[in-house]
């Protein structure tokens, strides 16, 4: 079994971070399952896609400052830019130029349009967004839940648990320290 294209981590730093020889494959399919749903629980927490994939299509509705703010960032390549001048059921798609038309502002991430449009001038964008080398905080919040989920994982309900005197309480929820890490990655809606 192989990760997801959406994995934010990698099963050789699972098995690092985690003390689990290299040599010894028991457990691989399940840790990368265990990374699979990490990364989707990523993306959940932060409201976005992380990685860089193939471009999207994304459609939006209205603009605010002549701004477009796409849904994934970091913006890698802007393939497109259009604006409806049909209808909402009929749309016809007149490209912006870039350059002339629109930019991609670097530090942003949004597209800045340059002209005249309406609050309700409905827009298609086609770009690649995401990190192409993701965050070290994210990886690592990443690693944080995979790591609670293998070691809770014969605990199933549990809070804590006692063996021969020993005592061990966890979270039943996602740890506070990968919320922390993930928190300047969430994705706010303007």
């Amino acid at each position: 079994m192989a990760v997801q294209d959406n994995a934010l981590t990698t099963l050789a730093n699972v098995k690092a971070m985690l003390q689990i020889p290299t040599l010894d494959t028991s457990d691989d399919a399940f840790l990368e399952g265990l990374i699979d749903r990490a990364s989707d629980i990523c993306e959940e927490l932060t409201d976005r896609k992380i990685k860089d994939y193939a471009a999207i299509t994304e459609f939006v509705q209205s603009i605010e400052d002549n701004k477009i703010y796409p849904l994934q960032y970091p913006i890698n390549s802007v393939t497109s830019v259009a604006y409806n001048t049909g209808t909402f059921s009929a749309p016809i798609w007149t490209a912006v130029t870039v350059d002339t038309g629109y930019d991609v502002d670097p530090y942003s991430n949004l597209i800045n349009l340059y002209g005249t449009y309406g609050p309700t001038t409905k827009f298609q964008i086609v770009y690649r967004g995401g990190y192409t080398t993701v965050p070290k905080g994210i990886v690592q919040a990443c690693e944080i839940i995979v790591g609670m989920f293998y070691n809770t994982r014969n605990s199933h309900g549990a809070t804590n648990e006692s063996v021969g005197g020993a005592s061990v309480a966890w979270d039943a929820e996602i740890p506070k320290k990968a919320e922390q890490l993930l928190a300047p990655f969430k994705r706010y809606v303007f």
